[in-house]
C-alpha cells in the first residue's frame, strides 16, 4: 500500500514467512518514505519480537494479522568505508538507532520521549572529526507550530569494521544542546556542527 504526501510516496510493506500448512510464522510490517530495502531481508532481525507478540487473530475470521510494526524515520544509510553496513532510525517504542549487517540488526542507540514529546531525527550527515568517521545526527523534541522545543546533538564513532560507539566527547559538550523558542533561537547550525 502506498500514500503520496509531501516527503514522497509513504509506503507500507507487510512481509509473512508461511510454513508448508500456510501458518504464519512471522510476520511484520515496515513504513518507509521512497526507501530502498536492503536485501536480502534477514530473518533474524524481521521476527516480531515486542511485547505485542506482532500477530493477533481475528476471531470472526479466524486469520492472522499484523498489529506491530516499525516506522523507519531516516535511512537506511550504507556507512562509507565500512562495506555492506547500514543505519536506519526507526520509530516504534522509541527513537532507535539500528545497525544492520549480514547478521541481522542491532540496536546502537535508544532515544525516549522527553515531557511527553516523541524525540524527531532533524539531520543525520558523516564527517571526519580527528581522522576518524562520525555519524552526526541532530534530534529535536518538540518544536510544533513555535511552541519551541529541546535539542540535542548526538555523536557515534565508527571503524573500517563498522562497530559504531558513542563519542563521548561530543556527546558530553553542552554547547550542542539547548532549548528554541520564538523569544530563544538557538543556533541549530551550530548544534549540528
Amino acid at each position: 500500500m502506498s500514500s503520496a504526501t509531501e516527503d514522497g510516496v509513504l509506503i507500507f510493506d507487510n512481509i509473512y514467512a508461511l510454513d508448508g500448512q500456510l501458518n504464519i510464522l512471522f510476520a511484520k510490517s515496515y513504513s518507509r518514505m521512497e526507501n530502498k530495502w536492503i536485501d536480502p531481508i534477514n530473518l533474524n532481525s524481521s521476527v516480531c519480537n515486542r511485547m505485542g507478540g506482532g500477530i493477533k487473530k481475528d476471531p470472526l475470521t479466524n486469520k492472522d494479522y499484523i498489529v506491530d510494526f516499525e516506522s523507519i524515520e531516516q535511512g537506511p544509510f550504507y556507512l562509507k568505508d565500512a562495506g555492506n553496513i547500514t543505519i536506519k532510525y526507526i520509530r516504534d517504542d522509541f527513537l532507535k538507532l539500528v545497525r544492520t549487517d549480514v547478521n541481522g540488526e542491532n540496536i546502537v542507540d535508544s532515544i525516549k520521549n522527553n515531557n511527553n514529546k516523541a524525540p524527531f531525527v532533524r539531520t543525520v550527515f558523516f564527517m571526519k572529526i580527528k581522522s576518524k568517521m562520525n555519524i552526526i545526527r541532530l534530534i529535536s523534541w518538540g518544536d510544533v507550530m513555535g511552541e519551541g522545543g529541546y535539542y540535542k546533538t548526538y555523536a557515534y564513532i565508527y571503524d573500517k569494521n563498522g562497530i559504531i560507539r558513542a563519542n563521548e566527547i561530543l556527546n558530553k559538550d553542552s554547547s550542542l544542546s539547548g532549548y528554541s523558542s520564538e523569544k530563544n533561537h538557538l543556533n541549530i547550525k551550530m548544534l549540528a556542527l
